[in-house]
């Protein structure tokens, strides 16, 4: 039943990219097996925003990432990099700063009162290691040190940090469809999903083990078999 849903979303994701010219015949053909493991992911963000909504108003950074992550796909197939590092970059941001504003109602409204009230990534990975609901799965799984490690490396691009992750475009025509960076966003997002999918199931522990079998089956096609068995070990 599971697969059966994706397929049918992959489907019709498939045919929005090739009616807007995103993505030609041919180059769907090279792509094809990576367009299934980016959607695949992409999925999941939107299934934990709507098995997780609540009427906590941090539930907007669960919409914000869920928002991020369809973006990713169209955007690194039609060639914008940085602009795809910045997406996953903001799934990582806005996860951290979910569980931060999830018991910080006031900091939330301040968000909105005042310009440069916003935390650091260090300020909300720090709060996540203290976290009462988080402590004994990080004792036994350390997620947050790569997630962590993962935002800086992807802030490198983003910020063009060095010669090498600079992308350097001679004119309009040079932008377009590359099959080493959709390849190289699918390996990214392969990485921050599991971890972020980690953290935050067991944030909302309950929650999750309440999920109807199928839903939670969606979740978890995008650990791999150790994870797995570290989610369900780790009480």
């Amino acid at each position: 039943m599971s697969n059966t849903i994706l397929s049918s979303d992959l489907e019709a994701v498939k045919r929005f990219l090739l009616k807007r010219g995103i993505l030609s015949k041919s180059s769907m053909l090279k792509c094809e097996k990576t367009v299934s493991q980016i959607h695949r992911r992409v999925y999941s963000f939107a299934i934990l925003e709507q098995s997780f909504r609540s009427k906590n108003p941090a539930t907007h950074f669960l919409s914000e990432m869920k928002s991020d992550a369809f973006q990713i796909l169209p955007i690194c197939l039609m060639g914008y990099r940085k602009l795809a590092y910045l997406l996953l970059r903001g799934l990582i941001e806005n996860s951290l700063s979910y569980i931060f504003y999830f018991h910080h109602e006031i900091e939330y409204m301040k968000l909105d009162l005042f310009a440069k009230q916003f935390m650091t990534i260090t300020d909300l990975s720090n709060y996540v290691v203290r976290h009462p609901l988080l402590l004994e799965p990080l004792r036994q799984f350390d997620f947050i040190t790569p997630l962590k490690a993962k935002y800086f490396q992807i802030s490198r691009v983003v910020h063009a940090a060095s010669i090498k992750n600079m992308q350097l475009l001679r004119g309009l025509s040079s932008i377009g469809y590359d099959h080493s960076l959709v390849e190289q966003v699918k390996d990214e997002m392969a990485e921050v999903t599991k971890l972020v999918i980690f953290m935050l199931c067991k944030f909302h522990w309950r929650e999750f083990t309440l999920l109807q079998p199928r839903i939670r089956g969606l979740i978890l096609l995008n650990l791999p078999a150790d994870l797995k068995r570290r989610l369900f070990s780790i009480k």
